[in-house]
């Protein structure tokens, strides 16, 4: 946009930091970044991880400003700024002479003759320790009554220098110093499009680090807006709520939508504004976005997050579009700070935490990124394998369904109570799904959907696992009580798996169009809506056309999982029918029957006390899909069927 253009604006819509001079809205963050920069508290950092354009640099510079005014030393690195970064030495030199420049003149009286002679003094110490040192003992001393806050915006490109371990570890090294320490007066904040995870490699790690601080979408009645849309409406805010309504607070997405209407309409009634504003969202963004320079900048960069990447990065995107995908559906997806795919999905800018929920940010996003842009983008994010096999239990969806009926509190004569040592079992076998390798690399998956059933028709609520830690929450939320009813919460996980599919074919998985999947259910008796979940697997079957594509396997856990008859002929997928054959011979008849007509032996039934580890667990997910699975060598020890069922 040229200067003339930009004179009769009221809004900043080239992107980049807002100036000290432009409309601003403040947020939540505004105050949160303030206090922690005045804080006594023993955090000496904080981190601001947020998409592109969410006005992270603007409200840096405004944070900047306040606490200068109020007496504090602020220095603004940019590591963009810096260039290219080919050492860790260049990094931290680099730091202090960016230091230096900002200090007042009366503050920086031969600080650059000092470090030039301090940095080649001695060669065999660390970088980063040259750095602390300089900084209290040469920098600090000369800011006796103020706090230094150091801004370091752009932290992403320490991934780019592949520096962020390096960093991350001096910051950690500083913020376990004690309180009267020479850095203790020093505060850093950092800034930047990166997940956790991207930053330092245990979550748990860089959540216990600083302090987080969430950038929310513009709310309220935004008034530093108003200003533009007074020139075409006596009533502004009206004005502003529909727009926010179609940015979702986006800043910039808002600022843009703010100059379409400004620069675009004439005077219309109060009457109009919601119609005006969605024709005009609709004309001039979501049908031809690409015709605004603006918006052909600002939203190709949230398909580029997911697919201008390594392929060692390719799993994660995948992951985090089927998530998204869900969302669209408007599935409930549960938000886990531990989830690198839905941190994938958050710094992209696609969708937003409110609460304990992952919801889509905006409607502009939601048309635009819609369904069949996700799906399209699916095969291209498919990793470098060969072809799936069925025959094998990798490269498959997981769900873990665990029994959070009361009868979980009981004991069986041990200290801990069945629900205690189901939690503990989960996360022996959540190790072995996630670390089990097959010979040529490929995983079983990447993460697990798990969920708890007990009441009926209760409604799914699953977590996403892709950590063994984050076992413990499930279980911590989710106390024993009621009843042992499964069948509405695992018609709800069968269904994410169909992903709106009638039927899942052996030729879809061998295509990739769809994955094969594993249903490991945790129960410690019998199911008390056992009917209605005998039906549910009917179904299921028919909506496959091969036993290798999907296996139910039951786990039972305690002393009451004593009626099993009912889960032996579930494994075995035969029933006796009372009757007789002309040999004499018990007659069966099979459960379960796939959409070709042929018998489904999906089922798999064993006791937890005969599992001893990782191996049996693995030889057990794979006992009926390799070779027959109605032989005799297939079923668990204790198998409680007469052995004629195998003649059947």
């Amino acid at each position: 946009m040229n200067s003339s253009n930009r004179e009769i604006s009221d809004y900043r819509v080239e992107g980049g930091c807002l100036t000290l001079l432009d409309p601003y809205v403040e947020r939540a963050a505004d105050t949160q970044l303030y206090e922690f920069a005045q804080s006594e508290s023993r955090s000496l950092v904080c981190f601001v991880l947020a998409p592109r354009q969410m006005g992270k640099s603007s409200l840096m510079v405004r944070t900047a400003d306040r606490l200068t005014t109020n007496g504090q030393i602020c220095v603004q690195i940019n590591l963009h700024q810096l260039g290219e970064i080919d050492a860790e030495s260049t990094l931290y030199y680099s730091f202090l002479v960016e230091i230096i420049n900002q200090l007042d003149d009366s503050l920086k009286t031969g600080l650059y003759d000092i470090l030039s002679r301090y940095w080649q003094n001695d060669p065999n110490l660390a970088p980063p320790l040259k750095f602390k040192y300089f900084l209290t003992g040469e920098i600090s001393p000369r800011l006796p009554n103020s706090r230094l806050i150091l801004f370091v915006d752009e932290v992403q490109n320490l991934l780019a220098w592949e520096l962020q371990s390096s960093f991350l570890a001096f910051i950690r090294s500083l913020a376990q110093v004690e309180i009267n320490a020479p850095v203790s007066n020093i505060r850093f904040v950092l800034l930047g499009v990166a997940k956790p995870s991207d930053l330092l490699t245990g979550n748990t790690m860089a959540w216990n680090l600083g302090e987080f601080i969430e950038l929310d979408g513009l709310t309220g009645d935004c008034e530093p807006l108003q200003a533009g849309l007074k020139k075409v409406s006596e009533n502004p805010t009206q004005i502003l709520e529909r727009i926010v309504h179609w940015s979702g607070g986006q800043p910039f997405l808002t600022q843009v939508l703010c100059h379409l209407v400004a620069t675009t309409s004439s005077s219309f009634d109060t009457a109009d504004v919601n119609q005006h504003i969605d024709r005009l969202v609709k004309n001039k963004v979501i049908d031809n976005w690409q015709q605004n320079l603006r918006l052909s900048l600002h939203l190709p960069t949230i398909e580029d997050w997911f697919m201008n990447v390594e392929p060692s990065q390719k799993r994660q995107k995948r992951l985090a579009l089927e998530i998204y995908i869900n969302l669209l559906q408007q599935r409930s997806v549960s938000f886990e700070r531990s989830s690198v795919p839905q941190w994938e999905l958050l710094i992209s800018g696609l969708v937003k935490k409110e609460g304990n929920q992952l919801t889509i940010r905006n409607p502009i996003y939601q048309q635009i990124f819609d369904r069949t842009w996700a799906e399209s983008k699916l095969p291209q994010l498919q990793e470098d394998t060969n072809m799936p096999d069925i025959n094998t239990i990798y490269n498959r969806q997981v769900f873990i369904v665990v029994d959070q009926s009361a009868s979980m509190r009981k004991k069986d004569g041990g200290d801990r109570t069945r629900w205690e040592r189901l939690q503990e079992e989960v996360e022996g076998d959540l190790s072995v799904i996630l670390d089990k390798k097959d010979p040529s690399g490929q995983k079983i998956c990447d993460s697990v959907r798990a969920a708890t059933f007990n009441v009926k028709g209760k409604e799914l609520e699953y977590r996403e696992l892709d950590t063994v830690d984050q076992v413990a929450d499930l279980f911590y939320e989710n106390e024993p009580f009621g009843t042992a009813n499964i069948t509405s919460v695992l018609k709800g996980l069968i269904d994410l798996w169909f992903d709106g599919r009638e039927l899942i074919t052996k030729e879809d998985v061998e295509a990739g169009r769809a994955k094969a999947a594993l249903y490991i259910i945790f129960v410690d008796g019998q199911v008390d809506d056992a009917k209605d979940f005998e039906n549910l697997i009917r179904d299921t079957a028919r909506r496959i056309d091969d036993h290798r594509i999907v296996k139910f396997v039951i786990i039972g856990l305690g002393d009451e999982v004593s009626n099993v008859r009912f889960f032996d002929e579930f494994d075995i997928n035969k029933r006796p029918t009372g009757g007789r054959k002309l040999d004499g011979k018990n007659e069966y008849k099979p459960l379960f029957y796939l959409a070709t007509g042929a018998e489904a032996n999906i089922g798999v039934f064993e006791l937890k006390e005969n599992i001893r580890g990782g191996n049996d667990f693995i030889k057990l997910l794979e006992r009926q899909i390799k070779g027959d699975p109605a032989n005799r060598n297939n079923v668990r020890k204790g198998f409680t069927l007469p052995l004629d069922v195998f003649d059947a």
